[in-house]
Formats: structure tokens, sequence, C-alpha cells
């Protein structure tokens, strides 16, 4: 899940940067790195626990003294002791918590062609996030040249 996640952010940095070079600065994510993220998947062992989705959370903020972005494994209760030390001048941004996280979904697809979704999980999620940003971006800037 770390290099995963590690992979996500890479991605989603080199996309946003090639296909958006003008409006990159106004997505939000990639306003936000270089970013600390700390990840803790617990999973329930009732009563299969293969069936389960695990429970994933992903406290993640920006720390502009790291070159690159840092994604460590951890447990929740890492997390909470972390969330104390963010000094409050950091742009922090709220822990995410989500029962079924999106990775492990069927997810709609963004290629022309019929893609096994497992072998696209990472790809679904940089362009989830892409798309979600990319709304926000260009309606930042259809404000300011008054599209």
């Amino acid at each position: 899940m770390e290099s995963f996640y590690k992979s996500f952010l890479e991605e989603y940095t080199t996309l946003v940067e090639r296909n958006f070079s003008t409006l990159c600065q106004d997505f939000t994510l990639y306003q936000r790195m270089p970013l600390k993220c700390l990840i803790a998947v617990e999973c329930e062992n009732n009563p299969l626990p293969l069936v389960n989705f695990p429970d994933i959370t992903v406290l993640s903020y920006t720390d502009k003294s790291l070159n690159q972005n840092m994604v460590m494994l951890c447990n929740k209760k890492e997390i909470e002791k972390a969330k104390e030390k963010i000094p409050e001048d950091l742009s922090y941004y709220p822990v995410i918590t989500e029962r079924n996280f999106p990775l492990f979904h069927s997810t709609g697809g963004f290629m022309p062609f019929e893609v096994d979704r497992q072998r696209c999980a990472l790809r679904n999620q940089v362009y989830k996030s892409i798309k979600e940003d990319f709304k926000r971006a260009y309606a930042k800037f259809a404000a300011k040249h008054e599209v």
C-alpha cells in the first residue's frame, strides 16, 4: 500500500505537469505537494479475511521541508499521535477514512477498450483525482478570464 500510494502521487504529478502545464498550479493536490502521508490499513477477520474490504485511513499534510512526497505505512494509533504533532501553520488536510476504499472497487474505466480493472487500479485512482481537480482548476481559470 505504501508503494501504491507513492506511485499514485508520482503518476498524478507527471500527468498533471505534462497535460495541464498552465493549470497545474490550480490543481488542489498538486498545490499541496510535497506531502507527508501516513497510511493505516486494518482488516477485519470476521467472517473471512479475504472477503472483507480493509479499512484504510490516510493522513496527509503539506510539509515544505521535504524535497519529495513521503509515504509511510503505520497504524491508526500512530496517525492519531501524528495529528497532535502537526504544527497549526502547516496546510493541513483532513483525515480521510473510507470503509470500502475505491481502490478495491470496480470503478469506471478511463480506457477506450476493455482492461482488467485490477491491473488498472493505480491509473483509475490517478485519473479520478485529476478529473476532480480539473473541475476546480477550470472553474478558477474561467472566473479569472471571464470565460
